[in-house]
């Protein structure tokens, strides 16, 4: 074996047993990736495999939900890879795990805290910085989302053109947006807080709420407002007036 199959093997021990003492909470969606690329490829280190595959389909979500014939485009995915992803893919449906349905309702409510985590699943792992939004009906359940952009969230990269066509196509009643500090802070810039201001007041133009915007890093997420805007959906929560008999 060559030295640098050494580096290698030494590489997957490290993996393997950093996730054994500590699980996956301190890994990188990627590298879970990465890992799970080591049963179908022995001996190619599957790191850039695994980043490249992130980014090309949006995400986890997007990577379980692509067909073996996308996935085999991807350099470095043969045939096996790509029908072990493609049926992890579809027993992760089955289960309901990761977001690999992004078009259709989900059955509950989304929560503050599970849509944080829905956007860590669709950005982390990728070191380019990304700016994704969900649409969400009155109901509070997510019905699309997709990245807008791949530059930084400030005002000289981000238009909220991109914004208002996006929650006017899919009917949205309100969005969530999400972007990226790939090498953190953990918290947002002068900058962010004022682009989500004039995304907020922007989408108010044409009647969509601003439900919370979410800063990235790793597998960590920040929500600004700290909690989401039920501005929305509230009334249909209320309980309906009794009629006079």
């Amino acid at each position: 074996m060559s030295e640098k199959e050494n580096i290698h093997s030494g590489h997957r021990g490290r993996m393997r047993d950093k996730f054994l003492t500590y699980g996956d909470k301190v890994f990188n969606t990627y590298e879970l990736l990465e890992m799970l690329l080591y049963h179908v490829i022995p001996y190619r280190d599957t790191n850039p495999t695994a980043k490249i595959l992130m980014n090309e389909f949006s995400g986890i979500g997007g990577v379980f939900s692509a067909s073996k014939e996308e996935l085999m485009n991807i350099k470095g995915i043969g045939e096996k890879a790509a029908e072990m992803i493609e049926a992890v893919g579809r027993f992760s449906a089955c289960v309901n795990f990761g977001s690999g349905q992004r078009e259709t309702a989900s059955d509950v409510p989304i929560t503050h805290e599970k849509l944080g985590m829905y956007f860590v699943e669709m950005l982390s792992g990728s070191d380019e910085p990304m700016v994704a939004v969900a649409a969400l009906n009155n109901k509070a359940e997510i019905i699309h989302s997709e990245i807008l952009y791949r530059t930084d969230f400030s005002f000289a990269e981000i238009k909220p053109e991109p914004f208002i066509s996006f929650a006017l196509r899919k009917k949205a009643s309100a969005v969530a947006i999400a972007h990226t500090h790939p090498f953190g802070p953990l918290y947002p810039t002068v900058s962010d807080l004022g682009t989500t201001r004039l995304l907020r007041e922007s989408l108010m133009s044409v009647g969509v709420e601003l439900a919370e915007h979410y800063i990235i890093c790793g597998r960590l997420f920040y929500g600004i407002s700290d909690r989401l805007s039920t501005a929305f959906y509230h009334t249909s929560a209320l309980p309906k007036e009794k009629k006079d008999e």
